[in-house]
């Protein structure tokens, strides 16, 4: 039982009542069977003015090895900043001993430049799984693309739709310069598109870049049309070697059907020699499920969907609370 509360033993009913509305519940769903009994999740958070609470049991916080976090929507807040104080824990964390990985869905190129100069995340699941990147000496562990024919399928397709695509190649993200003007359609933010100018490379007619299309790890499709979203769908329902997923609204993410950021995250704990039950990774899209789901804790943040919420341990604060670094703070006793 956690400190500061009543000596007598305080049900999990009881606790909610004490809550104030506006404070966060973390409640664990105990969904999945493989979780050891001397590794259970929190119960529950009781958020306080400055600090949390948590009722734990049976968990013992040295067995925490490494730490998985995506950015978008976890990480990083809705006006894609990353905050100080995610900064400092995070680097308390390494300084702990920890393995802190970052699992998203971008490529290295398109990390906030804060999080690249913290000292000690050696490694990073990018592109959905599809890449897994030593950051210290600048190369990849692992990439798995996707076959040409689907790419080619895919671009061409884009002839005709209305939206906007990336193409992830090799660390790098490509984009065709006539679907520019696009741009300004599938975002009205300006600081999204001064982003997407800034950080990509441009080519003209993409399609005919067969050598740039054989090398090909994750497309990611925005789009303004809801009906073009279903049609690229449609002409990816029979593919068997791509996987479709999203990580906000009215896009699809697209990578080799063999990876995801969970087949990314067993991969980097085999070669760390850690075990699964020994990791917690938290996210908030459609793209993180997998990964919540392998990992021994899973954390889905206030502002993920039911759907992910479901399929996690634990329920944190918001990505504009410091949810994701507030809660390893709790866990680890950063502080």
């Amino acid at each position: 039982m956690a400190a500061n509360l009543s000596e007598k033993e305080i049900s999990l009913e009881e606790v909610r009542d004490c809550l104030d509305e506006t404070m966060k519940i973390v409640i664990s769903n105990y969904k999945r069977t493989e979780i050891p009994e001397t590794f259970l999740p929190y119960e529950a958070w009781i958020a306080g003015k400055n600090r949390i609470d948590v009722i734990k049991r049976g968990m013992d916080m040295k067995d925490v090895r490494l730490a998985a976090f995506d950015l978008d929507g976890t990480l990083l807040d809705s006006a894609n900043k990353i905050s100080d104080f995610t900064i400092r824990q995070i680097q308390k964390a390494i300084d702990r001993g920890i393995e802190i990985v970052i699992a998203t869905g971008r490529s290295v190129p398109l990390f906030p430049e804060e999080l690249k100069r913290v000292s000690g995340i050696r490694y990073a699941i990018v592109e959905n799984g599809a890449g897994i990147y030593d950051l210290k000496n600048q190369r990849f562990l692992f990439r798995r693309t996707i076959p040409y024919d689907i790419v080619r399928k895919i671009a061409d397709c884009l002839e005709v739709a209305d939206g906007f695509a990336e193409f992830f190649s090799e660390g790098n993200v490509y984009s065709d310069i006539e679907n520019i003007s696009r741009l300004n359609q599938v975002d009205k933010d300006d600081n999204f598109v001064s982003y997407f100018r800034q950080n990509h490379t441009f080519v003209n007619h993409l399609k005919a870049q067969d050598r740039l299309l054989e090398n090909i790890e994750k497309i990611n499709l925005f789009f303004v049309n809801q009906n073009v979203q279903e049609k690229i769908k449609m002409v990816l329902k029979e593919e068997t070697e791509v996987s479709a997923t999203s990580s906000i609204a009215d896009n699809i993410e697209l990578q080799n059907s063999s990876v995801s950021k969970a087949s990314g995250l067993k991969w980097l704990c085999d070669m760390l020699g850690i075990k699964k039950e020994e990791t917690i990774a938290v996210g908030d899209g459609d793209n993180d499920r997998k990964m919540l789901r392998f990992a021994g804790i899973g954390a889905a943040m206030a502002n993920a969907s039911e759907t992910v919420k479901g399929d996690a341990d634990v329920i944190l604060l918001s990505n504009n609370e410091d949810g994701a670094l507030r809660f390893l703070s709790e866990y680890l006793e950063l502080d």
